[in-house]
């Protein structure tokens, strides 16, 4: 097999080829805080969802042993199938009509995997690794192999609440 020779002027663009380490660090900003709190509000409705009241009811009910749906005032029952089909090509609609107009706003902000993904990312992982080190230099005394290096500061934590969990039940 012959090597294909590429002109220079043909190349549209290239990457360079330092292999630079990249650095993660916690955004920030006027949106990042809307995202912020966005969060905890559709977290919080994730949550208290199951528990809202409707006339001495719980509001949003799927119970598998009585074979019912039940939202609000409507109880759906396995032979009103066709119905349970119109709400979901309804709200599938509605989530290509979202998506079609505030694209960014939808997977930025109120899609469910970016939520939860945002709400362990930022509330687990950075809380405790910034505890440990600053954000920044984190990773760069990693790299020089310092004893906090990643696995290790993981590990520390690991046995840290082991320790304390198993010193609460004794």
């Amino acid at each position: 097999m012959t090597a294909v020779k590429i002109r220079q002027e043909d190349i549209i663009a290239c990457t360079p080829v330092e292999s630079k380490k990249v650095y993660i660090r916690e955004e920030t900003g006027h949106f990042q805080k809307i995202r912020r709190y966005l969060n905890v509000v559709l977290v919080t409705l994730f949550v208290a969802l199951p528990f809202i009241q409707y006339q001495g009811q719980q509001a949003i009910l799927f119970d598998v042993g009585r074979q019912t749906l039940t939202l609000f005032t409507w109880v759906l029952y396995p032979q009103d199938l066709m119905i349970f089909a119109f709400l979901f090509i309804l709200a599938a609609f509605v989530l290509f009509l979202v998506t079609r107009h505030y694209g960014r706003v939808w997977c930025g902000f109120t899609c469910p995997q970016t939520v939860w993904t945002l709400a362990f990312k930022l509330r687990c992982l950075i809380t405790v690794r910034h505890w440990l080190l600053t954000m920044k230099r984190e990773e760069k005394v990693a790299d020089q192999g310092s004893v906090f290096h990643s696995t290790k500061t993981w590990a520390i934590v690991s046995i840290v609440i082991y320790a304390f969990k198993s010193a609460q039940q004794a």
